[in-house]
């Protein structure tokens, strides 16, 4: 470690990590895991990313969020089921699952967020 930048202990990193994970686990509401997202971001945007970096990161993140509500509206089952579009085969898109998807998608970016 570089006496002139000191920073956190690899176990501090690794505790934080773990916490955000438990946290991303035990907590249900999108609004809340928005909550923690944002907190796992606020050390980094500290740091100053670059253009790039932000970038990439609002990429995997929006990658994450657009596949994980596409295959829980393709195969979100039981009611209520509000469906967005009919598609061939029987497959059918629905509103909550879509919406269900995105919120579960949060937990991912949060806890990847604070790995950053």
């Amino acid at each position: 470690m570089n006496p002139a930048a000191p920073g956190l202990q690899a176990r501090t990193k690794l505790a934080c990590l773990v916490a955000f994970t438990v946290g991303a686990t035990l907590v249900t509401q999108p609004p809340a895991l928005a909550l923690l997202l944002g907190v796992g971001l606020l050390p980094w945007l500290w740091l100053r990313p670059t253009g790039r970096q932000v970038r990439a990161f609002v990429g995997v993140a929006l990658l994450a969020v657009a596949g994980s509500a596409l295959s829980q509206g393709l195969f979100l089952p039981g009611p209520p089921r509000t469906v967005v579009v009919e598609l061939p085969f029987g497959l059918s898109l629905a509103r909550e699952g879509l919406c269900w998807g995105a919120g579960q998608s949060l937990r991912l970016i949060a806890v990847a967020a604070a790995g950053l």
